[in-house]
C-alpha cells in the first residue's frame, strides 16, 4: 500500500462518525469502558492475525475494525453528559465551597481562578479590585475554601455563527461563573483536595509565573506574552497583542 496510514485513519474516522451519528439519533453506543475493551480485543485479534494468518484481506480488516473501535471509544470518552444544575437563580449571592483546581492569576484589576464545587462541576471565579496595588488572595492548588460570590450561568451571544462560549467552558467542566469584590473574606478550610501530581505541576507553574513577574516588574506586555508562549497562561493576554502577533 502506497499510503500505509490511510487504512487506520479511515477506521478511526469511521468510528468517530458512527458514534456521533448514533448519539444524534438518541441511540446509546459504547460506553468509554466498553469501547476501550472492544479496542483492546480487536487489537489482540489484529496481532494474532498478523502473526499467524496469511490471508491478504483478514489483516487489513482486523486493523480497520480495531481502529474503528478506537474511534468509538474516543468519541464516547469525550462525550459530555447532562450539565449539572445548581439550585439558585442567576445573579444570586451564594456561599461557595470547594477545591481550588486552578490557582489565581492577577491581571487588569482582577484575579481569576477555578473552583471545583463537586467532581466535574467547576465555577470560574473572578475577584475585582480597585487598583493593581490591592493584595490578591494567595490561594494554592488543592486548598479547600469558602466565600460569598454572585453566581451566573454563562450564555452565548445570539449572533449566527458566533463562538460557542458555553460549549467551550462545558468541555472544561465549567458550568458557572462567579464574581466578587477583591476584599471578600475567603476562608481556607482544613484539609487538602486534588491530586499530588497536579499539585506539583501547579507549584512549578506558579513559581515560573512569579519568576517572570520579578524579571519584568510592571511590564504587562512582557509578562503576558512570555507567560502565554512559555507556560500557556493566556489570561494575561490582550486581544490586540494576539492580533499583532498573528500578523507578524
Amino acid at each position: 500500500m502506497q499510503e500505509p496510514l490511510l487504512l487506520p485513519f479511515g477506521g478511526l474516522a469511521a468510528g468517530i462518525a458512527a458514534a456521533t451519528w448514533l448519539n444524534r439519533l438518541g441511540i446509546e453506543g459504547f460506553s468509554p469502558a466498553e469501547g476501550l475493551w472492544a479496542f483492546v480485543a480487536l487489537a489482540l485479534i489484529y496481532g494474532i492475525a498478523h502473526r499467524f494468518s496469511r490471508s491478504r484481506w483478514l489483516l487489513p480488516l482486523c486493523l480497520f475494525l480495531a481502529m474503528m473501535a478506537g474511534g468509538i471509544w474516543l468519541e464516547a470518552a469525550r462525550r459530555k453528559g447532562p450539565a449539572p444544575v445548581l439550585n439558585a437563580e442567576s445573579g444570586e449571592t451564594l456561599v461557595l465551597a470547594g477545591c481550588v483546581v486552578d490557582p489565581p492569576v492577577f491581571y487588569e484589576h482582577r484575579s481569576r481562578f477555578l473552583l471545583e464545587i463537586e467532581r466535574g462541576a467547576i465555577v470560574q471565579v473572578s475577584l475585582y479590585f480597585n487598583n493593581d496595588t490591592d493584595p490578591a488572595p494567595d490561594l494554592r492548588y488543592g486548598e479547600k475554601v469558602e466565600f460569598e460570590a454572585k453566581i451566573r450561568a454563562p450564555h452565548n451571544f445570539r449572533n449566527y455563527g458566533y463562538f460557542d462560549y458555553v460549549d467551550y467552558l462545558g468541555r472544561k467542566d465549567i458550568y458557572w461563573t462567579a464574581s466578587a469584590r477583591g476584599d471578600v473574606p475567603i476562608t481556607v478550610v482544613p484539609g487538602r483536595c486534588g491530586s499530588r501530581f497536579e499539585s506539583a505541576i501547579f507549584w512549578i507553574r506558579t513559581g515560573a509565573l512569579g519568576r517572570l513577574e520579578r524579571l519584568f516588574p510592571g511590564d504587562t506586555y512582557a509578562n503576558g506574552m512570555l507567560a502565554a508562549i512559555l507556560i500557556g497562561e493566556t489570561r494575561k493576554l490582550d486581544k490586540v497583542w494576539t492580533e499583532h502577533f498573528r500578523r507578524t
